[in-house]
């Protein structure tokens, strides 16, 4: 099969990237309102979140995608592929880590007695429950998972046609309808372990750069069903039950596997000629990981400050918060690069 390299300066690389970082956030910071609704059904701040959340909801795939395009077409040995992986992401996570255990037990919520004490409850936040420290970490823990594992998807790519590639992403979109729970019992119970997870929107992203299909219809057409399906399907099953639904809202739902692709076609095969724009959009891609890591941070103290949500209409609230967020999260990182040795902590 083709393996072509893949650029990771290629523009259309760091459009994804940064469409991605932004929309994290915002979709972080909609977030909250989701849990406003009621059994008398959903306010209209409710539906704002619903809204906003649900047209964000591609970006955590579509970081997944961008890493499969981009690993799975290189060709490192062993070692010098795990190292340069895990220096690039490991120290981050310590460091980060520890920073928001340091905010949280230190300074605002819980007086801890001694060093000893903070140790471990760092060996247990980073150890026995990695999401402790903060929720939106587990994406790097996947990632670890994920890195480990290229290896040897990426030496079986190598070696395999654009046919039994598309095998490997069929089944796997099959194991994503499986899940669905509402046509869960009506589908064979059959082991496909091998072909689950987050693992399929790597292998998806790089087949995607495998062909050449410029179909502008073909993606529009997927973000319109998936950003339909996520939203009007969060509305149903929230109005069902009296409360708030995150089942369309998973990351593995057919729904938000459509959406994702279809965005990726999109930005792929589309070209910003602002000169002004894409230096910007490649400062935010540059510093994206760093982003990515201190942002909850940035949004913590926001609000510990009375900068919420509720200050002002959310349709404003709402993309000005995301907006000062990403600025103050890349200040964070630009400073941090600035520092000796800051490159290898600050992501």
């Amino acid at each position: 099969m083709s393996t072509r390299s893949l650029k990771k300066n290629e523009p259309w690389i760091d459009n994804a990237r940064a469409l991605a970082t932004i929309c994290v956030i915002l979709l972080h910071v909609a977030s909250d309102l989701l849990y406003t609704i009621k059994k008398d059904g959903p306010t209209t701040d409710w539906w704002t979140g619903n809204i906003l959340d649900g047209l964000t909801r591609f970006c955590v795939p579509l970081f997944f995608m961008i890493s499969g395009a981009l690993i799975l077409r290189s060709d490192y040995g062993l070692i010098k592929y795990l190292k340069k992986r895990f220096v690039r992401i490991v120290p981050p996570l310590l460091f980060w880590s520890l920073v928001y255990l340091f905010y949280d037990n230190l300074i605002y919520e819980v007086k801890v007695e001694s060093v000893m004490e903070f140790i471990r409850v760092s060996v247990k936040a980073l150890i026995q429950k990695p999401n402790f420290s903060q929720y939106h970490l587990w994406f790097v823990y996947t990632m670890i998972g994920l890195y480990l594992i290229v290896p040897i998807i990426r030496k079986w790519i190598k070696h395999s046609t654009g046919k039994e590639v598309l095998y490997f992403i069929i089944i796997w979109g099959i194991t994503i309808i499986a899940g669905n729970p509402y046509l869960h019992k009506y589908i064979p119970e059959i082991e496909l372990l091998y072909f689950t997870g987050h693992l399929g929107f790597m292998v998806l992203g790089y087949y995607l750069t495998t062909i050449n299909s410029k179909n502008h219809l073909l993606a529009v057409a997927l973000i319109v069903i998936g950003a339909f399906a996520t939203i009007y399907g969060t509305y149903y099953e929230s109005e069902a039950i009296g409360k708030y639904s995150g089942i369309y809202y998973h990351y593995l739902s057919i729904n938000v596997v459509a959406f994702a692709l279809g965005v990726f076609l999109l930005v792929k095969n589309t070209t910003i000629k602002s000169n002004i724009l894409n230096k910007i959009i490649k400062v935010i891609s540059d510093h994206s990981f760093g982003i990515y890591l201190a942002h909850v941070l940035v949004l913590v103290i926001f609000e510990r400050n009375g900068l919420k949500i509720s200050v002002m209409n959310p349709w404003l609230s709402i993309p000005l918060i995301t907006i000062a967020c990403l600025l103050c999260s890349l200040l964070i990182i630009f400073v941090l690069r600035l520092i000796k040795y800051g490159k290898y902590i600050s992501g």
